[in-house]
């Protein structure tokens, strides 16, 4: 029975709120002026090498990274060549939730299989 209280409840919040705010892909070499969302924002580099700047720090990943960008934060993209990425930006509504701007790799080319 906690299956099904969990699953009205999400239920319940999407149908109340804006969970989700964008999604699409990007796949172009400029860069990507400073700005800010009302929304945190999940980038995930599919090509190319991707570098984002804030007043604090600056990250950059390839392939397979994952950034983590908080709502209301300033935030670059400067221009690093070809770059291809899929991102969302959302409401996470968790106090859980952490909230600060990262970079993630969730893959790594040494995890690759080669077949010969």
């Amino acid at each position: 029975m906690i299956i099904d209280s969990n699953i009205a409840t999400c239920s319940k919040r999407i149908k109340n709120m804006p969970l989700i705010h964008l999604a699409g892909r990007f796949h172009e070499k400029r860069e990507v002026s400073n700005h800010a969302h009302d929304f945190e924002e999940f980038i995930f580099v599919t090509q190319g090498k991707c570098a984002i700047q804030s007043d604090q720090t600056t990250f950059t990943g390839g392939p397979g990274s994952l950034f983590v960008i908080p709502a209301h934060l300033q935030h670059y993209q400067p221009d690093t060549g070809l770059l291809g990425t899929t991102y969302i930006g959302f409401d996470s509504h968790d106090p859980q939730f952490d909230n600060s701007l990262r970079m993630i790799p969730l893959f790594h080319r040494s995890l690759y299989l080669t077949l010969d």
